[in-house]
């Protein structure tokens, strides 16, 4: 079984397979942020010994358990004879989780003495850093609040579960990726100060923060001393 490595872009996952190494990644053209789900790719497999063509659709050689929709077609390796397998998946690969692929013997031409290839990797877990969560106001308009974060992924995700609740309730704040360094920005406003102090809280995959947001009283007090 191979684990693919936090340095998904990077080809660092080695199988003995067909008499061959082949190489098993996950490829995000080296974004932070992802506006696609990462594609599998498995390269030195597959030469001219393939009934199939570059650009082909290859899907129905191929399973994939647990099972995820997608593509799996052929690309030409750059300064190679070897084609790629690349699968291109509808949604994003689920963490901490071990996949099996097998390829059909009738995907090769010599098929009678080729039996069906299978192997497995297995995806990292992910983690989360929070950087800042805090609540800020404009100079200009001191009854302007909101809440701010900044968050960071170990390895990118497409679609990150974050979630803020205030005073227990869930509420929708403006969740902003930052493709170049691969942080999350988190805005929320306006936040109303009342004569009550008020929680919130941000919930990032197993990260859990709180803040306690002053009331109204208090703050003033503090901007008049």
């Amino acid at each position: 079984m191979c684990c693919l490595s936090k340095r998904y872009y990077v080809k660092t996952c080695i199988c003995r397979l067909y008499n061959k190494h082949v190489d098993i990644y996950l490829d995000s053209n080296n974004n932070s942020i992802l506006s696609k789900p990462r594609d599998v790719v498995i390269t030195g497999l597959v030469s001219d010994d393939t009934i199939a063509k570059i650009g082909e659709d290859i899907s129905k050689y191929i399973k994939i358990i647990p099972e995820l929709r997608g593509k799996w077609h052929l690309e030409q390796e750059s300064n190679s004879f070897y084609s790629k397998i690349v699968f291109t998946p509808q949604k994003d690969w689920l963490e901490d989780k071990e996949y099996k692929v097998s390829i059909n013997k009738s995907f090769f031409k010599n098929s009678r003495k080729i039996k069906e290839k299978t192997f497995r990797f297995k995806t990292q877990k992910n983690k989360v850093i929070i950087e800042d969560f805090s609540l800020w106001h404009s100079n200009e308009d001191l009854t302007l609040f909101g809440i701010k974060a900044k968050i960071k992924f170990d390895f990118p995700k497409q679609n990150p579960n974050i979630f803020l609740e205030l005073n227990g309730k869930k509420v929708s704040p403006e969740i902003t990726p930052y493709k170049y360094n691969g942080y999350y920005f988190i805005n929320y406003k306006p936040i109303t100060l009342t004569h009550k102090e008020q929680i919130a809280e941000l919930k990032v995959l197993n990260q859990k923060l709180l803040l306690n947001i002053p009331t109204r009283d208090s703050f003033f007090k503090v901007k008049n001393c």
